[in-house]
């Protein structure tokens, strides 16, 4: 009765994205991949993503991105998830532009690059994601793809704080503290107010 049910509802989703238009009927592709995706039906989700990250949804390519990345609903491929993610990145989807910087960070499925990992990290901490200071907060720790900048990074793990991110940015941010003098701590967090005041003036 159950796979009766399935059948009926999948049948009437492909209907209504058919008659949808063409860039509606990629919103209601993607729709059809979430639910799938929520069941654990992978292989239907990505088969859905595909058909709507074709039609041009950023969100879709995304999503159809990570399913190759983690090798769900399909074979992993860290090629063509770097290629969803860029096609998604480059319309601006905060999302994959961080998970566009990740595949630069970690080299996997493109030639590592720590200065465009940067680039793609920080176009999506803009539009503040929280992953994204966090992940631009350890280039500057670190000195990955930037000179190493203490106060800029506490400045990332503060703003990923700031806008969500748990104990991890905070455990982060806390460390990063202790290497600065009370000045330079002072002046990081005024600038990290200044910079989520800004970025969500810039994002209303």
């Amino acid at each position: 009765m159950k796979g009766m049910i399935y059948k009926r509802l999948a049948l009437v989703l492909a209907v209504v994205a058919v008659f949808s238009g063409c860039v509606g009927a990629g919103v209601q592709y993607r729709h059809n991949g979430d639910f799938y995706y929520f069941e654990k039906r992978y292989r239907e989700a990505a088969k859905w993503y595909r058909k709507a990250a074709e039609q041009g949804d950023a969100q879709a390519q995304n999503y159809l991105g990570v399913m190759y990345d983690k090798g769900e609903g399909i074979e992993q491929d860290y090629q063509e998830a770097a290629k969803w993610y860029r096609k998604a990145a480059e319309q601006g989807d905060a999302w994959a532009q961080n998970n566009l910087g990740l595949m630069y960070h970690n080299g996997e499925g493109i030639e590592q690059d720590y200065q465009k990992a940067v680039k793609w990290y920080r176009k999506a901490a803009e539009q503040g994601l929280h992953l994204a200071h966090y992940n631009l907060g350890l280039m500057y720790e670190f000195g990955n793809g930037v000179g190493q900048n203490y106060k800029k990074a506490y400045i990332g793990y503060s703003l990923a704080v700031l806008f969500g991110d748990g104990n991890k940015a905070i455990d982060k941010r806390d460390k990063v503290a202790k290497k600065l003098s009370a000045s330079e701590l002072a002046q990081a967090q005024k600038e990290a107010e200044r910079r989520q005041a800004e970025i969500e003036a810039r994002n209303k």
